[in-house]
């Protein structure tokens, strides 16, 4: 299936659902910060997409924290 997005791979490519997975995956975090979770995703994203989502975890906390309201 070369070429084929996975549900999950599509979502991160919106705000909301890049967000979405963020929560989702915060609330099984363990001992992981916020910051290791959103690290993982990027790393994720970065590996189907060959570029970052955001610049950092600041630039994504922004855009999250905005949206949230």
């Amino acid at each position: 299936m070369d070429g084929v997005l996975s549900a999950r791979l599509l979502k991160m490519t919106t705000k909301r659902g890049f967000i979405e997975l963020f929560w989702s995956e915060a609330a099984q975090r363990g001992k992981r910060s916020y910051e290791e979770v959103y690290e993982g995703l990027e790393e994720e994203y970065s590996a189907a997409f060959g570029r970052r989502r955001y610049a950092s975890y600041e630039s994504f906390r922004k855009v999250r924290d905005r949206l949230r309201n």
